[in-house]
């Protein structure tokens, strides 16, 4: 039975109902699906090699850290248990799918505030962590203009930058040393999501000298 006598009158007022080819409203709803890596792609965490290599590191902590999300209701007493799985939240939908899966593929962020982030990495076996603390040296918000993300950090005394975004604005900043082949298949990966549907984002990752970032600081 109807319990909202003013429904024919919303109903009136309604010109477009947009709906996808079911019939049914759109769920706004983002998924992640897979990703490609150095040339090879992964759609969970099983798939990853036992051992993880350099790039696979830097790509997952770049998804790690490279957002705005944060943790709500930090529990510091229970960030020794390896199964603790911080419950993140954020403005941008994005940032907190990508945040969740790089935690799901074994590389989680813990602890956050405004001048650190720890990130947990849990081995294949789920027996094993260690947790490395980032020192957040600049932060730069994705905006339209940019349409990328960056963020600067130190660990272990060496600074490297982490940046997420659109295609075009991520391939118009990689330097002519990246691997011709690899750039082309990553291309060929990128179409072949889009084929299905998915939307793309480019990740990078670059290691800075010291001089280099304080010079680039100071200006």
């Amino acid at each position: 039975s109807c319990r909202t006598f003013t429904i024919n009158e919303d109903l009136g007022q309604i010109g477009y109902i947009f709906s996808d080819k079911t019939g049914t409203i759109t769920q706004n709803k983002l998924v992640f699906k897979a990703v490609s890596i150095n040339g090879l792609q992964y759609s969970n965490r099983s798939e990853l090699p036992e051992k993880i290599d350099p790039i696979i590191h830097h790509f997952l902590t770049a998804l790690a850290i490279c957002n705005t999300s944060f943790i709500v209701h930090e529990h510091r007493e229970l960030m020794h248990d390896i199964n603790y799985q911080p419950k993140y939240e954020g403005d941008n939908a994005d940032d907190l799918v990508l945040c969740q899966a790089a935690s799901d593929f074994g590389v989680r962020m813990i602890s956050r505030s405004a001048q650190t982030i720890i990130v947990r990495y849990i081995d294949s076996t789920d027996t094993e962590q260690r947790d490395i603390e980032y020192e957040i040296l600049c932060l730069i918000p994705f905006d339209s203009t940019r349409k990328r993300m960056s963020i600067i950090v130190r660990v272990n005394n060496e600074i490297f930058l982490y940046i997420k975004g659109a295609e075009t604005s991520i391939w118009s900043n990689l330097n002519d040393s990246n691997d011709a082949d690899m750039k082309l298949t990553t291309e060929q990966h990128s179409l072949g999501f889009a084929e299905q549907g998915y939307r793309s984002l480019l990740v990078a990752y670059r290691q800075i000298p010291l001089e280099e970032y304080e010079n680039w600081f100071e200006q």
